[in-house]
């Protein structure tokens, strides 16, 4: 049996902020997926966090503090849930380094233990077969899902990213493992690509391509004006961040000379 006709769980959190040790999570969502049914069932379940809701953090999931006034703390949230967990096959999140790195620190906290659960992630796999933007919603829009209305709501992105993975099914091995081990290699080429080139390039089949903005996302870098990278290398909010060799490329791309580009 593929993984895609198993029964599997789809998490996603909403947080104070984005480090797992000292922030906490506000929502949890939660999307189980059956084989055969005709849609998910998906709750978002609010949790007390214990500590201030920043405004920055507001602005992005519309949670603030009094929302959670009466929350439960996230131990027991975990425990309404824990039983439609216990039916996957195993889980499913969209950048799961995040939503795991939550979901341990605060099982931590609650003395419990976080599920041995094979992990998929369809961020690998999008990122891998389309060009930036890779949000979920982008991911969604590009795959034919229609628009994603209330991003930012676990309840939503978890039930989006169950749709989005099963979207990408013919991009990833039917089995399990295969498949999870793909989603492993994909995410680990990523970052080491991220370490050479940051945001701001990709390669491809051995082609050096624009990793940022809607307008020249995913072409060859070399086909784009030598203008362009005048452009960039005189514009501080572009080159923020730019690793040294995302910078000598843009200076190559400004004067016209090649770029070199390592083979494997």
């Amino acid at each position: 049996m593929g993984w895609a006709d198993q029964t599997f769980a789809v998490l996603d959190v909403e947080t104070t902020g984005v480090d797992p040790q000292q922030d906490r999570v506000v929502q949890l969502g939660v999307a189980i997926f059956r084989p055969g049914a005709d849609k998910p069932e998906a709750a978002g379940l609010l949790v007390n966090p214990g500590v201030p809701i920043p405004p920055q953090a507001t602005e992005v999931h519309r949670i603030a503090d009094a929302d959670v006034a009466d929350a439960q703390p996230f131990g027991e949230v975990w425990a309404l849930v824990a039983e439609d967990l216990a039916e996957a096959s195993f889980l499913v999140a969209y950048n799961a380094p995040f939503d795991t790195a939550f979901l341990g620190a605060e099982l931590e906290r609650a003395g419990l233990e976080m599920s041995g659960l094979m992990v998929l992630d369809p961020l690998p796999v999008f990122r891998e077969h389309y060009a930036p933007p890779h949000r979920l919603g982008e991911a969604y829009r590009r795959l034919g899902l229609g628009v994603l209305h209330g991003a930012h709501d676990a309840c939503t992105d978890a039930w989006a990213t169950g749709r989005v993975l099963l979207a990408l099914r013919d991009k990833l091995p039917e089995d399990l493992s295969e498949a999870e081990q793909e989603v492993s290699r994909l995410r680990i080429e990523h970052e080491q690509q991220r370490a050479v080139w940051g945001r701001h390039f990709y390669v491809r089949n051995g082609r050096l391509l624009v990793g940022f903005g809607r307008k020249h996302a995913g072409r060859e870098a070399r086909l784009v004006g030598r203008g362009f990278w005048e452009w960039c290398l005189g514009t501080d909010g572009v080159m923020r961040g730019a690793t040294p060799r995302a910078v000598d490329a843009m200076r190559a791309l400004a004067e016209g000379r090649e770029v070199e580009v390592p083979s494997a």
